[in-house]
């Protein structure tokens, strides 16, 4: 006969109620608990407490209990208890013990406790009904158990709820840190917005965040301070600090110290680790001999360059990156304790808050809507400390455009237009300006080609791209019509096999003067680096000429 389970399947709680006492008009002292959990539960009154909690170092933690709250404190910690309730307070006091796979951490219950302040009707008739058990001179066998039961199984719905609670109102919290920490930012205003006390903020946010609020502003600060000084924004270490929130240089460069290890003007000289969170800053690093500790990159540059991202930069912009097998903050933890951690996370500017990005490392954020392919490329050279090899690889490639552009211009004239389509799923395409590559860099900037006034009038050049129809490509005529390569679907495979044979794209102008491609390097024109720009640049004049 085999042996069975020896311990309960994980996710199994088990308790027992082991001292029950009545709230009502009178003192209440309660000792060291040793094994037991205390279970407060409020229906009528309020109750003033007092009780020792090590890990804020506050020996008498004052806290007051109103009606129709609850409040569950963890075993495992000298706790004193001195309730003084008036005669119109009633509720109960319930000591238990608590077993299984989980133990408290299935309650949902930090080594704080777990307090809720709207108990639901269902739960404290629960515990009215218990307490009611509890004080019968007689019960039926399992009477107790059962009610005891039913009042943990309420308490635990409820703490779930109450947690998914604690996940909105602190993430909105963050938000707001990580939009104003340059102002003045207290625990009181914080605690008002979220509608919780002060001292609950408090413990919320350290165990939310792993840090005091204090420190996390210091961290979010220095994170900025690290952004300006890499960025070459600031001029001098007074300017840096009141950008971002404090007086004066000298406090800076001491909290600068303290986060980093060493002072701004070492930093700015060392030696950086680097993680890039798309293909073409992750590219422009390994052009510059850089291999990203983060980063991904396109096919064509992974076929042709032997580059491989070590780890993937989308996963880290959405904290679900592992670790050894270690998924969610946990591999976001193991990093910052490893040699891992990166210096410096390069961005293009995010619709939202950096987050935990910046528990790792300043994020600088590089605006591909207001800057040119190649000031993104000379910043980040800046950063890295190799601007001169920058140079060196962008100097052949503009005389190389200048060749070309000369050449355009002997054989078509000058102020000529042209549209590039990159085709999609789900029968859309997309006519991409300068600032989303494909080719766009080098044709509107360095080639001098214009995008026709009709997608420049829906805002091509404001928001990078304009989305259209397959069926609508025909309606937009250039000198040069370049599609960046075929469908990769079958579907807008024949769509656009069907918009070649018919009548609009025939009479198209740059149709009927055979300046109308379909490229077969969709994965090559992905991305702006110099060495994609540069491979562009001998297909473009293979096309065009």
């Amino acid at each position: 006969m085999e042996a069975g389970l020896t311990s309960p399947p994980s996710g199994t709680l088990l308790g027992m109620p082991t001292r029950l006492h009545k709230l009502e008009g009178k003192e209440l002292e309660a000792g060291d608990q040793g094994s037991c959990s205390l279970l407060f539960v409020l229906w009528r009154g309020s109750l003033q407490l007092q009780y020792a909690e090590e890990d804020d170092g506050i020996v008498n933690m004052p806290l007051r209990l109103e009606a129709g709250e609850l409040l569950l404190l963890p075993p495992g910690r000298p706790i004193r208890l001195e309730a003084t309730a008036p005669l119109a307070t009633e509720g109960m006091l319930l000591e238990l013990e608590l077993y299984g796979s989980d133990s408290f951490d299935g309650l949902h219950v930090s080594q704080s406790g777990l307090r809720l302040k709207q108990a639901d009707e269902g739960l404290l008739a629960a515990a009215r009904q218990l307490l009611h058990g509890w004080s019968l001179t007689r019960q039926q066998p399992w009477q107790l158990q059962a009610l005891f039961v039913e009042l943990m199984r309420r308490v635990y719905e409820a703490a779930e709820r109450n947690d998914k609670g604690l996940e909105a109102w602190m993430e909105d919290s963050l938000a707001y840190i990580q939009a104003h920490y340059q102002g003045e930012l207290s625990r009181d205003l914080l605690a008002r917005r979220a509608g919780v006390s002060p001292e609950h903020y408090s413990r919320c946010f350290r165990a939310w965040t792993g840090s005091t609020l204090t420190n996390y502003l210091s961290l979010l600060r220095v994170r900025r301070a690290q952004e300006l000084l890499l960025s070459g924004q600031g001029s001098t270490l007074n300017q840096v600090a009141r950008e971002v929130g404090y007086s004066e240089g000298l406090y800076l460069s001491r909290k600068f110290k303290q986060v980093t290890g060493m002072s701004p003007s070492r930093y700015r000289k060392s030696v950086l680790r680097t993680a890039a969170l798309n293909i073409n800053h992750s590219a422009s690093l390994w052009a510059l001999g850089v291999e990203p500790q983060w980063g991904v990159f396109s096919d064509w540059f992974a076929g042709s360059q032997g580059a491989r991202a070590n780890h993937s930069a989308d996963q880290l912009l959405a904290g679900r990156e592992g670790l050894d097998g270690l998924e969610g903050l946990q591999g976001l933890e193991k990093m910052r304790a490893s040699s891992e951690q990166p210096d410096v996370i390069l961005s293009y500017e995010l619709s939202e808050p950096a987050g935990r990005l910046l528990e790792l490392a300043p994020v600088v954020q590089l605006s591909h809507l207001r800057m040119s392919w190649q000031s993104q490329f000379r910043l980040i050279a800046d950063i890295i400390g190799r601007r001169s090899q920058a140079e060196e690889l962008l100097g052949p490639i503009g005389e190389a455009a200048d060749h070309l552009r000369h050449r355009l211009s002997q054989r078509y004239g000058t102020a000529r237009s042209a549209v590039i389509w990159e085709i999609g799923r789900d029968n859309k395409a997309y006519a991409i300006a300068a600032s989303h590559g494909r080719g766009g860099q080098l044709l509107y900037g360095e080639l001098g080609l214009r995008m026709p006034q009709a997608l420049l009038e829906l805002g091509a050049e404001r928001t990078g791209f304009v989305e259209i129809t397959i069926e609508d490509i025909a309606q937009y005529d250039a000198d040069f019509i370049i599609i960046t390569g075929p469908p990769s679907c079958r579907q807008a495979a024949r769509k656009l096999g069907d918009i070649f044979r018919s009548e609009q794209w025939l009479g198209l102008e740059a149709v009927r003067a055979g300046n109308a491609h379909l490229l077969e390097a969709a994965d090559l024109f992905h991305g702006y680096d110099p060495l994609s720009s540069r491979e562009q640049l001998r297909v473009l004049k293979r096309t065009l000429l």
